[in-house]
């Protein structure tokens, strides 16, 4: 009949010493104890100065393993010039790594900013150190348009590449007008509806009819339902309806 309580006593001494232990454990954790001993940094190099990185990290280097808000230190890392992500943990005993992906360039936003390919806008700190930089080409958009318009570079950039074309220059305008400049001189004016239908078939019909003439063209407005207008640098406006 008594060995019940003493169970019960058993176990609430052994209730009691697992508390104990853990409220020490937490004390471990937010003191003096499981410093940062060293801090590992990986990634590719090109743009981003690892001398920067390692400034920025120098200043958690003993902090505690356990309470160090990885958060901000990623905020802290991606603020600096040319770095697009960065990715930080914990190493088990004291150790923290962090991995840099830098900025890849993919064209020029507005005047003087640049554009990855996945319409992440940034501004470097130079880009005379960036090989070919000044080739890129030119995007233009309304505010918070860039991704939009980076997509449409890519897939407006892949059609024109079957008839051997190449988009230098893309905008778009606050009435969601497509203007597209390319390496040849000629210009291509698209509107919002069934843009890359329209693309599309602009390919085909250039491939078949308008690659010899290439030369002579000054523009091509798309802005038609079933057809194209041709405008020739030496010849009227000609307007082909139902290619």
């Amino acid at each position: 009949m008594n060995r019940f309580p003493k169970i019960g006593y058993g176990l609430v001494g052994l209730v009691l010493v697992a508390g104990i232990g853990l409220l020490n454990l937490g004390v471990t954790f937010a003191g003096d104890q499981f410093p940062i001993r060293s801090v590992q940094v990986g990634g590719q190099f090109r743009q981003v100065a690892k001398l920067s990185v390692e400034q920025v990290l120098d200043r958690y280097v003993s902090e505690n393993f356990f309470r160090i808000n990885l958060a901000e230190v990623q905020q802290v890392l991606q603020e600096l010039p040319w770095v697009y992500r960065a990715s930080v943990r914990r190493v088990w005993p004291d150790k923290i790594y962090v991995t840099i992906d830098e900025e890849l360039p993919i064209a020029w936003w507005q005047k003087n900013k640049l554009i990855n390919g996945d319409g992440h806008i940034f501004e470097p700190d130079r880009v005379d150190n960036v090989p070919s930089v000044s080739d890129l080409p030119r995007l233009f958009g309304p505010q918070g348009a860039s991704s939009e318009v980076m997509a449409a570079y890519h897939q407006m950039g892949r059609l024109l590449y079957r008839a051997d074309l190449e988009v230098v220059r893309l905008a778009l305008s606050e009435r969601r007008t497509w203007e597209i400049q390319l390496s040849n001189g000629m210009a291509i004016s698209i509107d919002r509806n069934r843009s890359l239908d329209k693309l599309r078939r602009f390919v085909t019909f250039y491939n078949s009819d308008l690659k010899q003439k290439n030369k002579l063209i000054e523009k091509i407005d798309l802005r038609y339902e079933n057809g194209i207008a041709v405008s020739w640098k030496e010849n009227p406006l000609l307007v082909l309806n139902e290619i």
